[in-house]
Order: structure tokens, then C-alpha cells, then sequence
């Protein structure tokens, strides 16, 4: 009785909240995530979700997200439970993929993000928070314990293997009965059951649902394990935020390497269709000491305001720049229309998309997001400047033709 209570007070709660999310009365947790110098400099967005696992084990919604500004050294980021549980953190372009945090209800967390924090879920003590931090001793001992196991298992140590083992079972039993923390006990008494079947019958097992269930006697995870129906069924909303959660991921992989194909000193290898038909590389533009690969598109009216300083530059240094002029139009008629009435016919003119309108793959690779977007090259195709626009080409030019 006391369980059908909670889960319909659960989905009351649930449908009073879901559709205000911008109403900061439905928040009753705080994260506060402090950036490292590198991190600060990264304007993105930051999301906060979690799964709803008072609702079932498959919802999840995203609470909240804050768009960072260069500088900004502090992120704060509130969301809802109704149980103790972890939210995930997700950067979505530099730093963690998911910075998992523990707390209970009316809980606030400070915890550091880093730049180079590369896991696809990424772990650590917290500045502030006692329930967090108590969890992640958990995690980490347990982390540490099953190190020494493999390292056992590949030594072929049977007889300590033996041992170890045997330890670790009794310390999860004991987690299970004297961890302060659902999260915790419940995940110890997963490791038993999963692992270490030869070590602990069934009816050992079904002994510590229970006892979890009874110590933890409002929590309908607890109470639905003990009757070993699990409910993990999601709403539509919970879809759509899993895709998007998942499109953030991939937009972040993506971001990433083209930051890394377009870094100082990364070489660029592009082939791509003129307006004559043929194909143009990068690599077939000889004799010059430097090669400007301009990103625009007809309708990009900063692009086409650009050409006069490009054409300023290449008029005073006609034998050492090259101008390879990367269009990412979808009507190519309207393309060669642009390039003579804008006077281009002095640069080297490429598509960068294909005869369905799709960017290439070789541009895409390029990671452009906006435009007018430049890359200058060394007569070896390697970058040695970016953006330039305006007066700063030619004055990069004369920078460099005066080494």
C-alpha cells in the first residue's frame, strides 16, 4: 500500500512539474560547477539531467542548461529529485561528457570540470557535498578493489585470487548492511549478484533485497527489485531528451575532430570540384609560399564583403598567395554567377558540397559551423593562421613575408 502511495504521489508530482521547467519553485537541487582556466575559455552550453528513477528506470529529463561566455569561471545548474540520486553534467564541447553527481533533495554540490576531462563518464570528490562524496569513497575503494582483481586474475595468482575475492564479498556485504546511502548499498549487492555467484546463493541475494527494501522502505526502486519487476518504460518527453542528450554527444565528437584536423601546424588536404568541372587540390597549387582557403557561400554577405581585402592582398603579393575559395553554396548556378559578378576569377574556385547539397566530407571534416571562416596555409598545406579577416590577411602577410 505504502509503495502504490509513493508511485502516485511520484506521478502527481511529476505531471506538476514537467511542463514548468523554467519555474524555479520545481527545483530543490544545486550544482555549482567551477571551471578550469582552459574550460573558461570555451563559450558552449551546459546541460543537467538525470533519469526520473522515481518514475521508472528509463525516464530522464533535462533540468536545466546555461550558455557559458569566454571567461566565465562558474556554471549553476539546478534540477529536481524526489530520491537520492546522481544528475549527469554534459559539456557540449570541451570538458566532460557526463560529470556524474550524487544528492538527495534540497542538496547543493560544488564540484571542478576540467579541460582535459576526456571519460565518457568522469568521477571526483566534490568541493562541497557530504552525500556526494560519501558515495564516490564508495565508488573509488570499489574501483581500486577491482584493479587488484584483474591484476591477480592476469598474474594467474589463483590461491590470492581465492583470497581476494572472498574479501571482496565480504565487504560488499557489509556495504549492503551499513552503507548509509540507497545508491551505494544497491549497487553492492548488484557486484554480489552479478559477480560472485559462486561465492553467495540466491537466497542470499533475495535476503539483501530485502533487507535494502526494508531499510530504505519509501523508495520504489528498492521495492521493486524485491519483486523483481523493474520498470524502465520511458514517455515520449523522456525520448526526445535522450536523442537530444545523444545529438549534444555527437555534435561534441564532431566539434572535437575538426578542432583537432584544423589545429596550428595540422596539415590540410582538400580536392575539390572548380567551376570548370575539374578537380583542384590543394596540393596542386604550386609555387607560391601561401595559400588562403576561404570558406563563404552567396548568401553569406560578411563572406562577400571579405573579398575586397583578399583582393587587396593578392594584388601586393601576386606570386606568393594563392587564393583557394571554398563555396558551400547548394545552387551551384547562383555560385558561378557570384564568382564573376564579384570579380573572383583571380582565385582558385571550389564547391565544397555535393550535387545533392550535402557538405563533403573532406569540408565537413573542417568542423565550419559559421561563415566567413579562412585558413592560411604554408607552401606544405600546414596552417599557420585562422580567421583571418579584414585588414588582419594582409597584415599576417606582411608579418610573415618580412622573416
Amino acid at each position: 500500500m505504502k509503495a502504490l502511495l509513493y508511485v502516485f504521489m511520484s506521478l502527481f508530482v511529476l505531471g506538476s512539474f514537467l511542463p514548468q521547467q523554467g519555474n524555479d519553485e520545481t527545483r530543490n537541487v544545486t550544482v555549482i560547477v567551477h571551471l578550469d582556466d582552459q574550460l573558461s575559455q570555451v563559450e558552449q552550453t551546459v546541460y543537467l539531467h538525470s533519469y526520473l528513477s522515481w518514475v521508472s528506470g528509463g525516464e530522464m529529463n533535462i533540468w536545466d542548461s546555461v550558455r557559458t561566455e569566454k571567461g566565465q569561471k562558474t556554471v549553476e545548474l539546478q534540477g529536481l529529485l524526489l530520491l537520492e540520486n546522481s544528475v549527469r553534467i554534459t559539456f557540449s564541447k570541451e570538458g566532460p561528457n557526463d560529470l556524474v553527481v550524487y544528492l538527495i533533495p534540497n542538496d547543493t554540490v560544488e564540484i571542478e570540470a576540467f579541460y582535459d576531462d576526456m571519460d565518457q563518464v568522469t568521477y571526483r570528490k566534490a568541493l562541497k557535498g557530504k552525500v556526494h562524496n560519501e558515495i564516490i569513497g564508495f565508488n573509488m575503494m570499489s574501483r581500486s578493489m577491482w584493479q587488484t582483481r584483474h591484476r591477480l586474475e592476469d598474474e594467474g595468482k589463483k590461491d590470492s585470487l581465492l583470497l581476494w575475492d572472498r574479501m571482496m564479498v565480504d565487504y560488499y556485504c557489509n556495504q549492503v548492511k551499513q552503507n548509509p546511502h540507497y545508491v551505494s548499498a544497491s549497487l553492492a549487492r548488484v557486484f554480489l549478484q552479478v559477480n560472485f555467484k559462486d561465492y553467495i546463493s540466491e537466497d542470499s541475494v533475495m535476503a539483501l533485497r530485502q533487507y535494502i527494501a526494508k531499510k530504505w522502505p519509501n523508495d520504489i526502486r528498492a521495492i521493486q527489485v524485491t519483486q523483481k519487476k523493474v520498470d524502465n518504460s520511458q514517455s515520449e518527453r523522456s525520448l526526445r531528451t535522450r536523442r537530444r542528450i545523444s545529438d549534444v554527444k555527437r555534435e561534441k565528437a564532431v566539434y572535437q575532430m575538426a578542432r583537432k584536423n584544423t589545429e596550428i601546424g595540422k596539415t590540410l588536404s582538400l580536392n575539390l570540384e572548380s567551376a570548370d568541372g575539374g578537380k583542384v587540390a590543394l596540393s596542386d597549387l604550386k609555387g607560391c609560399r601561401y595559400i588562403y582557403v576561404d570558406v563563404w557561400a552567396t548568401w553569406c554577405k560578411p563572406c562577400r564583403a571579405q573579398f575586397p581585402y583578399v583582393k587587396q592582398a593578392l594584388a601586393k603579393y601576386p606570386q606568393d598567395l594563392k587564393v583557394y575559395a571554398v563555396s558551400i553554396d547548394n545552387n551551384r548556378t547562383g555560385w558561378r554567377e557570384s564568382i564573376v559578378k564579384d570579380s573572383l576569377q583571380a582565385f582558385v574556385n571550389v564547391i565544397g558540397t555535393d550535387n545533392n547539397r550535402n557538405q563533403l566530407p573532406e569540408v565537413a571534416r573542417l568542423g565550419v559551423k559559421l561563415i566567413p571562416r579562412s585558413f592560411l596555409l604554408d607552401n606544405h598545406c600546414r596552417i599557420v593562421a585562422k580567421d583571418l579577416h579584414g585588414e588582419d590577411l594582409i597584415q599576417k602577410l606582411d608579418s610573415l613575408m618580412a622573416q
